[in-house]
């Protein structure tokens, strides 16, 4: 059964705030539902013949819906695409394959950057153990590079999970997010060349508290919350990664006033 928005469409091309509005009051969920297909690049990764290379990241209202408030109807609708709407089917399950041989076949997946096939991997285990897909979620995402806001991605996507009512309803957060994650690029550089060492990573955190309002340090806040809240082993290896990018951060680009807002929420959860 194919999701359907023609109404919601014609908001978004007539940019009809009052209707737009109405649609985001009636619910975080039937929100969600409507804003899907509107939400994914075709491709985030760019290279041409000059050997210019372009990178996008994920869509931000998946952000701002998480961990704001209140949230402009002009803000959020600029965030929507109407050129690149996807049509997406119903994610089939996969009832038949064990928890085991799914968690145990996910990150071979993902390398592969299959997504018809990590799209249905993930919703099945997603369903048969949530707890399992958020923590071979987070460690396949914290070996990606900070920058590469997959870490941002997936704590938003952690967040507004519990708006989810049933378990059908998880495809409209689950498929943009994954499509995310296996159509961006992944960079293991520095994980591979990590180090465990003993850091006091919250006290340098707090020491650079300044130096971390940027959306560079947006990225390091979620990495780094990703990973306090895991059962991840060797988290000084993890602890060296987010060193040396406080250490290394000098190009720092500027966060919106809701960017800044959100900081502060971070910030606030890793004090506790």
């Amino acid at each position: 059964m194919c999701i359907e928005n023609k109404d919601f469409l014609d908001i978004l091309r007539e940019k009809d705030y009052n209707n737009f509005e109405k649609e985001y009051n009636k619910g975080m969920l039937n929100f969600l539902i409507k804003i899907a297909p509107f939400t994914n690049k075709r491709t985030y990764f760019k290279i041409y013949n000059n050997g210019n290379i372009i990178k996008y990241g994920f869509n931000k209202i998946y952000l701002y819906l998480a961990f704001l408030n209140e949230i402009s109807t002009e803000k959020l609708i600029d965030f929507l695409d109407k050129k690149n709407r996807i049509k997406f089917k119903k994610i089939d399950r996969l009832s038949g394959i064990s928890t085991k041989k799914l968690s145990q076949n996910i990150f071979k997946i993902f390398y592969n950057r299959d997504f018809n096939i990590a799209i249905k991997y993930c919703k099945e285990l997603y369903l048969k153990d949530k707890n399992l897909f958020i923590e071979l979620i987070t460690k396949y995402v914290l070996m990606n590079d900070i920058y590469s806001e997959k870490s941002l991605f997936f704590i938003s996507f952690i967040e507004l999970t519990k708006y989810i009512e049933n378990k059908n309803d998880i495809d409209y957060i689950l498929y943009p997010f994954i499509y995310y994650l296996v159509n961006r690029e992944s960079d293991f550089y520095e994980y591979e060349n990590s180090k465990e060492e003993k850091i006091d990573i919250e006290t340098k955190i707090f020491e650079n508290y300044d130096k971390l309002l940027c959306l560079e340090g947006l990225n390091i806040l979620a990495y780094y919350i990703l990973l306090k809240k895991s059962n991840i082993e060797n988290k000084d290896r993890y602890y060296f990664i987010i060193l040396n990018k406080i250490d290394t951060l000098k190009v720092k680009n500027k966060l919106s006033k809701e960017e800044e807002k959100i900081i502060g929420k971070f910030l606030n959860i890793i004090k506790g």
